[in-house]
């Protein structure tokens, strides 16, 4: 194959015409949406070199204002604007979403039940900012988010970081508009890319979708996401570094038997963060094998069903004698749950069992005992994915970059010592 990639290359490998091809990368009609998947999957996996958008009529890297060609997209006038719901559970502890597709609500006019949009922006033709009358997209950045009951701005995680984003875009004179990954109509038509600035996609973006965003041209940023196949530029928090240190900790108070508490496939965060557990453990010659599957893979929409979850899984372990002296949690909620759990069986925390969460959420410091966590600069990282993301748009041929955010351990009332018998 030759070192540059062509449509050629990818209709050989696909089995299909160059014409089928660049009609497919080029997001024209007449091709089936299997087909333009499969394609436009291959283009990826072989290295094709997607070309840069082009902007008519502007200069390069700057996107053409629909206001200034009448070819600006407009939300239907019976979309609603106003605060999220309050359906959503704040925090979100380890749910498994469904997301398939993005936001049908927009071009039908009313949302379902839990689904919410809002738009932020300067004033268009003399109506205010958030007016629910035709409001044109413009040079906007889409904030997308894949399912609304846990990441919205109620979240204590999700929540910080979608208001360091708005914010940020705000000062920047930047109008943005909020969008749920929650129906099936197929994002293209949704939009008018050229009147779309970027993306900042929060959280687990399906890879449909992500397909569909990059074979629009659109620039995008992601955080705490990564597809491997859709080259992206990605912002998270360095999640295994700082469970790695949770764990190191815990080790240094003397604890031998801990336990990961999590369920793996939930996030990307999460994986990231067993793996720093496992590797911590691994260098001080202590094994993973005794893991409890059951707290790998617990799952719960929120608190309630997560306590009732674990539960009868840390009552087994007391019932055999294989409490752990010191849970590490994937995130602070869950943690949570575990110390309540653990006050209902007669369990002291931290003085016959240590437990440690991650995120430093509000409740955080509210439990008791008071939670030891790591700190994310949720904020800080929503005003950073802008950066990046306007840096992207400036510089569309430069290299994706991951970047990994530092953050802060604040040990608190519920780890101590280990026991003399831990």
């Amino acid at each position: 194959m030759a070192e540059r990639v062509t449509m050629q290359d990818i209709a050989d490998h696909v089995g299909m015409s160059k014409f089928a091809v660049s009609k497919a990368l080029s997001g024209k009609s007449g091709v089936k949406a299997e087909t333009r998947e499969r394609i436009i999957k291959a283009a990826i996996q072989l290295g094709y070199r997607f070309p840069p958008k082009a902007a008519d009529g502007a200069e390069a890297g700057r996107r053409t204002d629909p206001a200034e060609t009448g070819e600006g997209t407009r939300l239907p006038a019976g979309w609603a604007f106003g605060a999220p719901s309050a359906s959503g559970h704040a925090g979100g502890p380890g749910a498994i979403g469904q997301p398939s597709g993005v936001g049908a609500w927009l071009a039908g006019g009313v949302p379902p039940s839990g689904s919410y949009g809002e738009a932020s922006r300067p004033a268009v033709s003399g109506r205010p900012a958030g007016s629910a009358a035709d409001v044109e997209l413009g040079s906007q950045v889409i904030i997308l988010v894949p399912n609304v009951r846990f990441q919205t701005r109620l979240s204590y995680y999700w929540g910080r970081i979608i208001e360091g984003v708005q914010e940020e875009l705000e000062e920047r004179g930047i109008g943005s508009i909020l969008i749920t990954e929650q129906g099936t109509t197929r994002f293209a038509s949704l939009i008018n890319p050229r009147g779309v600035m970027g993306l900042v996609g929060v959280g687990f973006i399906s890879y449909p979708v992500l397909l569909e965003i990059r074979n629009l041209g659109i620039p995008t940023v992601l955080i705490d996401h990564e597809e491997p196949l859709v080259p992206t530029d990605v912002l998270s928090m360095n999640n295994f570094e700082w469970m790695r240190r949770v764990a190191n900790y815990l080790i240094g108070l003397g604890h031998r038997r801990l336990q990961f508490v999590g369920n793996l496939t939930y996030s990307r965060s999460f994986y990231d963060r067993w793996f720093g557990f496992r590797a911590m453990m691994e260098e001080h010659g202590l094994s993973t094998d005794g893991q409890h599957d059951g707290l790998l893979t617990v799952r719960g929409h929120n608190r309630s069903e997560m306590t009732e979850a674990l539960e009868p899984m840390l009552q087994e372990l007391q019932r055999e004698e294989r409490l752990p002296t010191a849970f590490a949690c994937a995130n602070d909620s869950i943690a949570i749950c575990i110390m309540t759990i653990l006050a209902r069986m007669g369990v002291s925390v931290p003085g016959d069992v240590s437990v440690a969460g991650f995120d430093d959420i509000e409740d955080a410091a509210l439990s008791s005992p008071t939670l030891t966590t790591v700190h994310v600069h949720k904020h800080d990282m929503g005003r950073r994915a802008v950066e990046a993301l306007l840096r992207r748009v400036q510089q569309p041929a430069s290299p994706v970059e991951k970047v990994l955010l530092t953050g802060e351990l604040v040990i608190r009332a519920s780890t101590g010592a280990a026991r003399d018998d831990g």
